[in-house]
């Protein structure tokens, strides 16, 4: 089988077409070299655990490596401060049994074999990592993946308490190169999900973590690389520039977003797809799609209903509203992908969003289902309701016939002024055009600079003929439309 988009789970290269993600692994690797102690905190499905997968394989050969991840584990585990110090050295020795590739030696498994069923605490737990790193011969970094799964527990605050100890105290004692954890929050936020009785304690775990500053998205030139490892493959014919520059500018370079707008593209449309009308069609998919980031978003703006303010004030509204990361509302939008600082200003992250959240207020409204149909004139205008893929129903008459049937009359090829020329509630129209000058059924001259007049909803009522020729062109933020030949039977010229 050959290789795919994947949205789901860890990217592989051998099996996956993925971005080229060298450079950000060797950033990690000098803040890893530093001894630093961070997270690599990034919205949802935003390509933390792939990330986390190739560094592991990376550090191996300079560094033991403990990588375990919280996901998936029992309320009851976080009750008591013994089920989970011995939940951690079962992750610890799993790792040791089944992924050979840390490069840990078998002493290390034995002794975690014997811990995992013994009773212990935080301070069991701490004399184990520092033993751990003393009888190491490399230095061994701890890497913790979802985090979040744990972020609300007691349990888990203490426990960042006492990596921060060990973490602090590695003059005095041996204890990890460096401690990453993988998480939506911030570590200095994850204090947002610890209520009540931690409240006492939130001074402790926040203040050693450096910021975590490595791009994740996807650049232009990322995708160009995915898509050119994708054609050479497949042999499709895109325009790799023009394709990933469109991936771009919906999605800014969310990592889901382009893979998935690309799996759609790839596996779901009808082929060809790698077009831009195939693009179009493949964002309207996904709008309409139910899929775990849109339900996270979903969730977040009716959790905080000052987040669901900011974002349909910035949409239909257009209010400027200046980006405050202390702020609650925009720190949780800021930390889950959903707005972004630009220029000290708060903007939703990318079209697809924009338009997302655009089909799902005006479908509560409405008490209705979203159809994906919010589209915006500009980058800066504000959504709104549009259709695309309008057509008129092709006839049965070529061009060439309909052309012979008028005899003497004008073939309309461009008009213009539509923006000023044209009022939408009563209809009449005033518009310059060019086209040719038929005579018995053949073009004789061109025309242009002149103008043609009349009233739309008078102007279908003269609809004489209708021709087979459909033809679909790109209507900016419109999307896609489409009509034959149509012969009228009279309107107003001027300037012929």
């Amino acid at each position: 089988m050959g290789k795919t988009f994947n949205t789901t789970g860890i990217c592989k290269p051998e099996k996956h077409y993925m971005v080229n993600i060298d450079e950000r692994l060797e950033k990690i690797e000098e803040s890893i070299a530093r001894g630093e102690y961070f997270v690599i905190n990034r919205a949802r499905q935003y390509g933390k655990t792939t990330i986390i997968h190739q560094l592991k394989k990376r550090l191996c050969p300079r560094y033991y490596v403990f990588s375990i991840s919280f996901e998936g584990m029992e309320k009851e585990v976080y009750e008591i401060p013994n089920s989970f110090c011995q939940r951690i050295c079962r992750l610890l020795y799993n790792v040791l049994l089944y992924n050979r590739e840390t490069g840990m030696p078998d002493g290390f498994k034995e002794k975690l074999e014997q811990l995992k069923s013994k009773n212990m605490d935080l301070a069991d737990l701490s004399d184990i990592f520092i033993s751990l790193c003393c009888q190491a011969d490399k230095p061994v970094v701890f890497i913790i993946d979802e985090v979040d799964q744990a972020s609300n527990q007691e349990i888990f605050l203490s426990f960042l308490g006492m990596l921060r100890n060990g973490y602090l105290g590695k003059d005095e004692h041996p204890f990890f190169q460096s401690v990453i954890l993988s998480s939506v929050y911030d570590i200095k936020n994850l204090k947002l999900r610890i209520r009540d009785k931690a409240e006492h304690v939130y001074n402790s775990p926040w203040n050693i973590a450096s910021d975590f500053t490595v791009d994740m998205s996807f650049s232009t030139s990322d995708i160009e690389g995915m898509l050119t490892d994708f054609e050479n493959h497949n042999h499709t014919g895109m325009d790799i520039p023009a394709i990933a520059t469109i991936l771009y500018d919906y999605t800014s370079g969310y990592p889901f977003l382009v893979s998935r707008l690309c799996k759609i593209t790839d596996e779901i449309l009808p082929k060809p797809s790698w077009t831009k009308n195939g693009l179009i069609e493949a964002v309207k998919y996904l709008l309409l799609e139910s899929n775990t980031l849109f339900d996270d978003i979903v969730k977040k703006i009716y959790d905080f209903p000052d987040l669901k303010d900011i974002l349909y004030a910035i949409l239909f509204h257009g209010e400027k509203i200046p980006f405050n990361s202390y702020h609650p509302a925009i720190n949780i939008g800021y930390m889950f992908g959903f707005i972004k600082n630009d220029n000290s200003s708060i903007s939703i992250s990318n079209r697809i969003f924009e338009t997302f959240l655009y089909n799902l207020k005006s479908a509560t409204k409405h008490n209705t289902v979203s159809t994906g149909n919010g589209f915006k004139d500009g980058y800066k205008s504000t959504v709104k309701t549009k259709c695309t893929n309008l057509y008129i129903q092709p006839g049965g008459k070529t061009p060439r016939t309909l052309m012979a049937q008028l005899g003497e009359g004008i073939l309309i090829t461009d008009i213009a002024g539509l923006h000023s020329g044209a009022n939408a509630i009563s209809g009449d129209f005033s518009l310059s055009a060019e086209g040719f000058w038929l005579e018995r059924g053949q073009i004789v001259r061109p025309v242009e600079q002149i103008t043609i007049g009349g009233n739309f909803y008078t102007m279908l009522k003269l609809i004489e003929e209708v021709g087979n020729d459909l033809k679909f062109i790109i209507q900016g933020s419109n999307g896609v439309m489409g009509a034959p030949m149509i012969m009228i039977k009279r309107l107003s010229v001027a300037g012929i």
